[in-house]
């Protein structure tokens, strides 16, 4: 066991611990009787960079941490832990260790997790950057304002199949974190031209944009986008039925880094908007025209003739 603490601590770190599960980092704690070794132990644990669990972290798990104040970077839990279970894992963040290491939160796929328990996540962590929420169905605006008061830090957020998620709080989200680069919001019906306006105005750093399945998403946002975003590089519309050409049409004339775009089913999409696209935008890699009908063989020549970075 000594000559294994006696490893440099950077291999540990990024080459040995990373590899294994929380129950052998456990195991190994325990293991370590010796006092002596027990610094070099710790020395290594306040340098973990990543969660050491594909299936997430459990509360039991949290405690093992906080009780060593071993400040993580990043946090995936449980996605079947219990509101309650999760507020009081947050709550012993706040209370025990240095949180404002966090930078990244996962908490995708956990229909269970409240308001509540973002609240008090979004209080202990201020130095927050990235949080996912997809399907995380019982989140409202009350969770998504918090996060605005509380982390000015934050660059991506995903929300997929929010649907008590509506425009208020995506636009007090784009006033608080104006350095947002990317935002999913995936399937979140109560999001309208409003919210994507208002990030058109208020996050000029904004890169990627997912609004799949947001029905009531019109040609209006779009081009409101691309007057403030010439960087866009990658914007998601599948299944956004109000989508026409002329929101493509200024997409292509002002966005011209684009380098993926996604419409598929988007049902009134035609050659015209896609033949702007082979003339304006060379370094487009992936384009889903997926059950676009009015698409025919002539815009896809003038893609494969035009835009040769595409592979898919």
């Amino acid at each position: 066991m000594e000559s294994f603490l006696n490893l440099p601590t950077d291999m540990l770190v990024y080459e040995i611990i990373p590899f294994l599960s929380l129950t052998d980092i456990c195991g190994l704690d325990i293991a370590i009787t010796n006092m002596h070794l027990r610094p070099q132990l710790l020395e290594v644990y306040h340098f973990l960079p990543l969660q050491h669990s594909s299936s997430g972290m459990s509360r039991s798990q949290m405690t093992w941490f906080v009780n060593r104040s071993i400040a993580l970077h990043t946090l995936k839990i449980e996605p079947h832990s219990s509101a309650q279970d999760l507020i009081c894992m947050f709550a012993s963040l706040r209370e025990s260790a240095p949180t404002h290491r966090i930078t990244t939160v996962e908490l995708g796929n956990n229909s269970r997790i409240t308001d509540a328990a973002i609240v008090v996540l979004v209080q202990c962590c201020p130095s927050l950057t990235t949080l996912d929420l997809s399907y995380c169905i019982s989140i409202t605006d009350a969770a998504i304002l918090a996060l605005s008061q509380c982390c000015p830090a934050l660059t991506m957020l995903k929300l997929y199949d929010c649907d008590d998620i509506t425009d208020a709080s995506i636009v007090a989200l784009t006033k608080g974190c104006p350095t947002l680069t990317t935002l999913e919001l995936i399937d979140c019906n109560n999001i309208t031209d409003a919210a994507v306006i208002n990030l058109a105005h208020c996050c000029p750093t904004l890169t990627t944009l997912v609004l799949s399945v947001c029905r009531n998403v019109t040609d209006a946002a779009i081009v409101a986008l691309t007057k403030n975003f010439a960087t866009l590089t990658t914007l998601v519309l599948s299944c956004c039925y109000n989508i026409t050409d002329a929101a493509i049409l200024a997409l292509s004339q002002r966005c011209r880094a684009l380098t993926t775009l996604d419409l598929s089913h988007c049902y009134s999409i035609t050659d015209a908007a896609i033949l702007a696209l082979s003339q304006c935008c060379p370094a487009l890699t992936t384009l889903d025209l997926g059950d676009c009908y009015s698409i025919t063989d002539a815009a896809i020549l003038a893609l494969s003739q035009r835009c040769r970075a595409l592979t898919t």
